[in-house]
Order: structure tokens, then C-alpha cells, then sequence
């Protein structure tokens, strides 16, 4: 739904947070203030695939999602774990 791509790492999820966010966002705002109810069903699949993404460790997801609700700055989370292997 929002573009994780079942091969990607946590450094390619990194490298592609924009295209990611963009993406949870358009579909976010195709939804009209009476469609409520079906843009929360939809936050909520979204929520799950990425709570689901066994990829990237348990943290790693947290902060995924904080970055695509704005609730964690994109360059912030580029520069997570940068000095380790991902």
C-alpha cells in the first residue's frame, strides 16, 4: 500500500523515506472530511504494514512511523544508525 518493498532494508528504507511519505500522504488526502471512517480503516492497514514489516528491527518500524505522521524529522531519521550495518 505505501510502497515498502519486501527486499528492502532499513538503509533502503532510509534512502527512500520522501517517496515513502509521499506516498502514505496521497493516500491519506484522496479521502473528503465524509469519508472519515474509511480513511481511518485505511490508517490502519497502513499502520499494520509497517508494524508487519519484519525487515527492519521493532524501533526501527516506531520510528518509520513517526516519520510518516510527522511526529519525527526525515533527516533525524536518515541519520539513525548510520555507523552500523543495516
Amino acid at each position: 500500500m505505501i510502497g515498502l518493498d519486501s527486499n528492502w532494508k532499513f538503509k533502503n528504507i532510509q534512502d527512500n523515506i520522501e517517496a515513502v511519505k509521499t506516498q502514505y500522504e496521497d493516500i491519506l488526502s484522496s479521502f473528503s472530511y465524509f469519508e472519515m471512517k474509511k480513511r481511518g480503516n485505511v490508517l490502519h492497514k497502513m499502520r499494520q504494514e509497517v508494524f508487519k514489516f519484519d525487515n527492519i528491527e521493532y524501533w526501527q518500524r516506531e520510528r518509520l512511523w513517526e516519520v510518516l505522521n510527522g511526529d519525527f524529522e526525515i533527516e533525524k531519521f536518515r541519520r539513525l544508525c548510520r555507523k552500523w550495518k543495516n
